[in-house]
């Protein structure tokens, strides 16, 4: 008798309000099907929802995604790291030349995008922090916020890298998917870890 090969999850976390986030999630999206994993990204799977829908429908959706996560074997989460030059997000000080504006290091992270990263690590779902604006000037790294660093097992800044994860994902999954459910997720994510921290894709100083 042959066996039913189980096909891992992954959520997809990320912002999509403005057409540039748009478009760098459908990218994703494109990348993560043809990943050997099945894809649940709220963008294209979880419906539209605005300030304005029923709260049956907000509270529909906000079901919808948590039981996703649940279900899911990784979570891919976007972390766009941006460097505000703006006077409004600097610290102000006074000089006796006159106001003086330092530009603060921000991580804007969408609130739901670091929500679900909450849930996934309470719920023990592996995620890795994919940070595409993570480079400034002459490429220092931005910082990352300590919670979302620590709660993470993988980072990377480039789809190649991203890629290269999912790949040692896939491999660790079908390495143990014929064991029992709890025995395979626990070998399953003991083997993601290690291998992804000697590839040096995780453990990332924050």
């Amino acid at each position: 008798m042959t066996m039913e090969v189980s096909i891992p999850q992954i959520y997809l976390a990320a912002p999509f309000f403005n057409p540039e986030q748009v478009e760098l999630v459908a990218r994703l999206e494109s990348v993560l099907d043809g990943s050997g994993f099945k894809v649940y990204s709220p963008r294209r799977d979880g419906g539209e929802v605005s300030p304005a829908s029923p709260k049956e429908e907000r509270q529909s959706i906000f079901h919808s995604n948590i039981k996703s996560i649940s279900r899911s074997d990784l979570v891919v989460a976007v972390v766009d790291s941006v460097l505000c030059k703006e006077a409004d997000f600097a610290i102000k000080k006074p000089t006796p030349e006159g106001d003086v504006y330092h530009p603060l290091f921000e991580i804007f992270t969408d609130p739901g995008t670091a929500f679900d990263l909450g849930v996934s690590y309470a719920m023990e779902v592996p995620s890795i922090l994919y940070n595409p604006a993570s480079r400034e000037g002459e490429g220092n790294p931005l910082p990352l916020n300590l919670m979302l660093g620590e709660s993470a097992w993988g980072y990377c800044e480039t789809l190649p890298e991203l890629i290269k994860m999912l790949e040692i994902a896939n491999e660790a999954y079908a390495s143990h998917y014929r064991e029992a459910k709890e025995a395979s997720t626990i070998k399953y994510q003991k083997e993601l870890k290690d291998r992804w921290k000697q590839k040096q894709y995780s453990g990332r100083v924050i």
